[in-house]
């Protein structure tokens, strides 16, 4: 088959679906993480941002973009619990109590296909930042509506919003969080240290444009409108522009360069042929630009 036909079978939307073909899962592994990032861990793309169309929610009970409401979190007794998250570090406070060892609460979510059961299902884990980082970030055991494998170990973070169909990110209040299932492009987006919740732990500075561009690229979003050119787990290699997060092994063939607008420039496309994103719109050459020009670009990756 060739890939243009494998990309018009397999295109995934934000919203869709994924299984285990998800690289780079985002699981429980040390804190002290290598400096480049292994590509068992990193080295697959994502153009999902939840498996289950969930993948943030407000804490004063304002409905998200895909009309899902958090209606609080409770115990096994009923008792009500309020949560807060910063910087990506959930707690829960009751009483004048506050525990970070979340086990047996459970968060109650309202949405387009009825209720839904949040809970955690046993105490943080820490997780290495791709970039290293001082602390680790922490990782929850969710289990949704009873099922453990639905979102796995996913981590939660605060002050940005994704949107799934235009493939963005913008700054928000803290009481806006994110629910990154283990695979998805918003664990990546923490994990490779895009968040802005990360950079207390990572101390690398990135804006929400940065994150943005880090979107782009993880989905295969080349024209910047939200089109997803890519399939889950589709190998990808990367660095940013300053060098504190790269794959190993180096770039490979070259794919693009990446802006908060979608690629900059394009060569060859990691799935799809280079006439499938030509049929959407005009990128030149990476070569028409300078080879050692990042061009306005945060990121470049290779194949």
């Amino acid at each position: 088959m060739d890939r243009l036909a494998l990309a018009r079978g397999l295109f995934v939307s934000g919203s869709m679906l994924v299984g285990s073909a998800l690289l780079g899962c985002g699981g429980p592994r040390q804190a002290d993480a290598p400096a480049g990032c292994p590509r068992s861990e990193c080295g697959g793309n994502s153009p999902t941002l939840s498996p289950h169309g969930l993948h943030e929610l407000n804490l004063d009970g304002v409905a998200s973009a895909g009309g899902y409401t958090y209606r609080g979190t409770v115990d096994a007794t009923g008792a009500s619990w309020q949560l807060a998250v910063r910087d990506g570090v959930v707690s829960a406070a009751r009483a004048g109590q506050t525990r970070h060892d979340l086990t047996g609460l459970t968060m109650l979510v309202d949405g387009p296909g009825g209720g839904a059961r949040i809970d955690f299902a046993a105490p943080p884990q820490a997780m290495a930042y791709w970039t290293g980082a001082s602390a680790p970030a922490q990782g929850y055991a969710l289990r949704w509506n009873g099922d453990a494998a639905a979102c796995g170990t996913a981590v939660i973070f605060e002050g940005q919003r994704l949107d799934g169909e235009a493939r963005t990110v913008s700054d928000a209040s803290d009481r806006w969080i994110n629910l990154g299932c283990a695979g998805t492009a918003v664990a990546k987006l923490h994990l490779s240290g895009h968040s802005q919740a990360s950079q207390h732990a990572t101390g690398v500075t990135r804006s929400s444009a940065d994150g943005q561009a880090f979107l782009k690229m993880m989905s295969g979003d080349y024209c910047g409108t939200g089109q997803a050119f890519t399939v889950a787990g589709a190998p990808i290699s990367y660095r940013t522009g300053d060098g504190a997060l790269a794959t190993q092994g180096g770039l490979g063939a070259s794919e693009a360069r990446w802006s908060a607008a979608g690629a900059v420039c394009l060569d060859t496309p990691r799935v799809v042929d280079r006439a499938t994103v030509a049929a959407s719109c005009s990128i030149p050459a990476c070569s028409e630009v300078g080879v050692d020009v990042l061009a306005g670009a945060h990121l470049t990756s290779g194949r």
